[in-house]
């Protein structure tokens, strides 16, 4: 337990000297452009929140390396506890989103992301191959079915559909058009912007409790599939078309 208290420490304390030094390696470091077709802060803001949550798992592993902690051999390649990974690595984030959320001090950047997917597939690679006769392979699939039906969606629908480069960056994402369909103009940009987050977990929140009663169940899980697949499709229809579901409006308070 005192490594997942560490990383959670080391994480929001690298991130907080990132922020406050943000003027010595703003040239390196903050994202300056505000116009991008993607942006939605008004100020640069550090796009290497990836660096906070790796220097905290570096730490962690030394730390238990030293310690004979024994899920310190997962760093090492020998991976032989994912639960005692997961929570350092959970602890990591959440110091990064104590700056990160709701007020947007700092960004995960490209890095940080790919090195959180890299975790994320070591970990339940792992995951499955331990417990392949007790787990579901589908259920890992299940847990990861938005950010991949996101992709998967995306660049299908640049290239056949807009015919632009699968890879080319546009703002019709289905977090981006909840916030200019389902969020007040009237608010300010940076609660417009967080008030995404709680809507988006109705995207997230379900297919998770589903894989926890269920991780045994292929048939389930493959149905899990099938029906996030259906309803997010029908959702970015709805949404890109000005027919917003009533129930993901936000009205202003």
């Amino acid at each position: 337990m005192i490594g997942v208290i560490i990383s959670f420490i080391i994480s929001l304390t690298v991130a907080k000297v990132i922020i406050y030094t943000g003027e010595v390696h703003s040239q390196l470091t903050l994202d300056h452009d505000l116009s991008g077709i993607q942006k939605m802060h008004e100020t640069p803001v550090p796009r290497v929140g990836g660096v906070a949550i790796f220097v905290s798992l570096v730490f962690t592993a030394l730390y238990s390396a030293n310690t004979g902690a024994v899920w310190s051999g997962f760093y090492a390649g020998l991976i032989t506890a994912l639960l005692f990974v997961s929570l350092s690595l959970v602890a990591a984030i959440l110091g990064f989103l104590v700056f990160n959320y709701p007020k947007g001090k700092i960004f995960l950047g490209d890095g940080g992301s790919y090195s959180l997917g890299f975790m994320v597939s070591l970990i339940s690679l792992n995951l499955t191959e331990t417990y392949h006769h007790q787990i579901s392979p589908y259920a890992i699939l299940l847990l990861a079915v938005y950010p991949f039906t996101e992709t998967v969606f995306s660049i299908v629908r640049r290239k056949f559909v807009h015919k632009t480069r699968a890879m080319a960056p546009d703002n019709l994402h289905l977090h981006q058009l909840i916030f200019d369909r389902c969020l007040p103009r009237s608010l300010p940009l940076i609660r417009r912007n967080s008030g995404v987050m709680p809507i988006m977990l109705l995207f997230i929140m379900p297919q998770l409790f589903m894989v926890m009663l269920y991780y045994y169940s292929n048939t389930i899980m493959l149905l899990g599939l099938l029906s996030y697949v259906v309803l997010y499709v029908y959702i970015y229809m709805r949404l890109i078309r000005f027919k917003v579901p009533r129930w993901l409006v936000v009205k202003k308070s």
